[in-house]
């Protein structure tokens, strides 16, 4: 029963109803393996097959929990999917909510200016019609690492597809995932125990300010991606922004960033 059990408690760890239950029998079994049918062949043989029945139970139970499913599917790389479109590698998943897709953008463009040659990918850019299950299982196996923001709104996450969901499918396939979170969003989000659980086994980034955050983020990044060549030269810096071609860099897009400037600073100042 222990052998049949052990590779699916490992993966995939059982209700916590199913605990006590579970624990309970293991002690049982144990007292009458030693001490009821020790020279009862047949009462042994019968025992173990009750016993193998439960924990088969148990198995099933363990396998269809949906809060595991999603980190099932990513680990089946038997199972392609030919109807999606990701960028091109190496890139990031940027794991969060819809309200706040804008948000993680913007501090992904941080690290951009350090790691010139990653992409990013999160959900809004899955095309319409496209199959939305199928691009967040491939989306999470290319990956190259997986940036997780926890905001309030985690508290409400789907057991099945949510941003806890996500995180743990890639921590399940080895990827890195860096999890960050401003404080007072974090204490909302821990009520939703799934989210509680990994706050225990991995540690957040806690901030209070976004500037702190984008620092500690980068020198996370930069400890498993190794040193990062920063785009220095100006001329770099303006056409990233507006995702033109360096070479490409002429009096047009100058213009051109000078009308985005001062459209950011007019929001700045209203």
């Amino acid at each position: 029963g222990a052998s049949l059990l052990a590779p699916v408690v490992a993966a995939h760890p059982p209700p916590r109803e199913l605990w006590v239950p579970l624990a309970l029998l293991s002690l049982l079994a144990f007292y009458l393996r030693q001490w009821t049918f020790q020279d009862n062949k047949v009462a042994q043989m019968f025992w173990l097959g009750c016993l193998k029945s439960f924990f088969v139970k148990i198995k099933g139970l363990c396998v269809n929990d949906p809060q595991s499913y999603l980190a099932r599917a990513v680990r089946n790389v038997g199972q392609t999917y030919d109807d999606v479109c990701l960028p091109e590698e190496p890139y990031v998943f940027l794991s969060t909510t819809k309200a706040h897709v804008a948000w993680a953008e913007r501090m992904f463009d941080f690290i951009k200016l350090h790691y010139p040659e990653y992409t990013h990918w999160h959900m809004d850019m899955i095309p319409t019609g496209g199959n939305w299950e199928h691009h967040v299982i491939a989306a999470i196996r290319g990956c190259a690492f997986m940036i997780g923001i926890c905001t309030e709104e985690c508290k409400e996450s789907n057991a099945k597809f949510g941003c806890p969901a996500e995180w743990e499918a890639a921590r399940d396939l080895g990827k890195k995932v860096l999890l960050i979170a401003e404080a007072s969003a974090f204490k909302v989000a821990r009520e939703n125990p799934r989210v509680y659980q990994f706050a225990r086994r991995f540690q957040f980034l806690e901030y209070h300010w976004t500037t702190d955050m984008t620092k500690r983020l980068l020198s996370e990044v930069q400890d498993f991606l190794g040193p990062s060549c920063p785009i220095r030269i100006p001329q770099e810096v303006l056409t990233l922004y507006l995702d033109g071609d360096l070479d490409a860099f002429d009096y047009s897009a100058e213009q051109k960033l000078k009308e985005v400037v001062i459209e950011e600073l007019r929001a700045e100042l209203a």
